[in-house]
């Protein structure tokens, strides 16, 4: 007997198998349009009655949610969505509340209150408290300048009392910054230095290569004139130079030290270890004192006048701008520029000040106007005896500060200014001169030579 036409039955089992019915086709099934078996048709005709069935009962079931759709069941459905979210962040707050608490107390931890608050006492004492008695000894010579001088001083330690309290910050993503310029010092009279070099008679005049090279010039009067030049902390050459050397500063632009001498400059180029021949004008009746770089601009300020020049490096007495003593100088009594000192990256010129009572302050100007954005607050100890000299540098950091090594004839300290050229700290450290070197290192000089931390 011939095969029927429409074969065998095209449904396959459900087991793993997949194996086709054996039964003949009889007749088309409407669900799959295939040939199918008796059986396997009444399967699928029920099958198409049971999902008619499911669909007809969702028909009815969103007739039935539309007539009943009201205000209120929006609402709950919304506000149950809500409560979830709320519990939801509520659960995040709580975890990072208490992961920010642990936080906290890791960061209060690091500050030295004790440090501080000995710190601000004895500034009280130091700047007010010691002054205002000597002042009360002679009650009928009490001027108004030095109440309103004593009345300056608290509040900038009244402030800065205060900005302890302001020192920790929350961000928007639940971070806690603790600002330590407020509250904590480097000081580096405790600290073990990275290197040290013993070096003796040396009066002062220092620089270091700030940014990228590890280059270190220092002068040194004894037993004759000569640069004593250290780098990567270990090499070091001397070379014979004519002149005493009042300054030296680092060019970021040319890679050289300059010399300042009374009636010369020079150059010393570190990479072959070469002293240029001197330039300069000996019949002069003004001096070359200190002096910074800008570029490839050379501020100079001259004695005995403090009149400030801008020259060019390539030609350093061609002047370009001129500045008199009563341009950089404001304040009345104002004596004589110890040190000049430039923030290239941020455009600032500073200069330490002796003032008539003989304390140090350093105003801040903007290079290009020369306009003064500050002029700082005052601080030494107020002496007939001339103090010996205020040098300064910036420490280049996120904070803007400025580091101060000055001596009186009672002691030497380092202070702290910050970008607004106001005390915020001190270091017991005796010295000459500090600079930086390189991007991490910071150099102090003192009687028994180079003392080298990390910063």
């Amino acid at each position: 007997m011939d095969p029927l036409p429409l074969g065998r039955c095209s449904v396959k089992n459900s087991s793993g198998t997949k194996i086709q019915c054996s039964r003949w086709a009889i007749l088309i099934c409407s669900h799959c349009n295939q040939g199918v078996c008796l059986e396997h048709h009444d399967i699928h005709q029920h099958e198409i009655q049971i999902r008619t069935h499911q669909l007809n009962n969702r028909i009815n079931d969103l007739r039935q949610i539309l007539h009943t759709l009201t205000y209120q069941q929006m609402i709950d459905n919304f506000q149950e969505k809500i409560d979830q979210w709320s519990q939801i962040r509520k659960n995040e707050i709580d975890l990072k509340h208490a992961q920010m608490s642990v936080q906290l107390l890791n960061e209060i931890k690091q500050i030295n209150i004790d440090q501080f608050r000995l710190l601000q006492l004895n500034n009280i004492e130091q700047y007010i408290g010691q002054p205002l008695t000597d002042i009360l000894h002679l009650p009928n010579n009490i001027q108004m300048k030095h109440i309103e001088s004593l009345e300056q001083q608290l509040e900038q330690i009244q402030q800065t009392i205060q900005e302890i309290f302001s020192c920790l910050q929350i961000t928007n993503d639940g971070q806690l910054k603790i600002d330590q310029s407020i509250t904590l010092i480097n000081n580096y009279s405790t600290l073990s230095s990275l290197y040290k070099h013993s070096l003796n008679d040396c009066p002062g005049a220092m620089a270091g290569s700030p940014l990228h090279q590890d280059y270190l010039l220092v002068f040194q009067s004894k037993p004759y004139f000569s640069l004593v030049f250290i780098e990567d902390n270990k090499h070091i050459t001397r070379i014979p130079i004519d002149c005493f050397v009042n300054d030296i500063c680092w060019s970021q632009t040319t890679q050289v030290f300059l010399i300042t001498t009374e009636y010369y400059l020079y150059e010393f180029y570190p990479l072959n270890n070469r002293l240029s021949e001197p330039y300069g004008n000996s019949k002069s009746n003004r001096t070359l004192w200190t002096s910074a770089c800008n570029s490839t601009d050379l501020y100079i300020i001259h004695k005995p006048d403090m009149i400030m020049y801008q020259r060019d490096i390539k030609k350093p007495f061609e002047k370009k701008r001129e500045w008199q003593k009563n341009d950089i100088m404001c304040e009345e009594g104002d004596q004589f520029i110890a040190s000049i000192r430039i923030d290239e990256q941020r455009q600032i010129l500073a200069l330490s000040i002796k003032q008539c009572d003989n304390r140090w302050r350093v105003d801040f100007f903007l290079i290009v106007s020369m306009q003064r954005l500050y002029c700082g607050s005052s601080f030494g100890i107020p002496t007939e005896i001339h103090p010996c000299y205020c040098m300064i540098t910036p420490l280049l950091n996120h904070h803007n500060q400025w580091l101060v090594q000055y001596c009186t004839s009672e002691k030497c300290q380092c202070v702290i200014l910050n970008e607004k050229a106001q005390v915020i700290n001190q270091i017991d450290r005796n010295g000459f001169n500090i600079t930086l070197i390189g991007r991490d290192k910071i150099a102090f000089l003192d009687h028994n030579g180079i003392e080298i931390y990390r910063r």
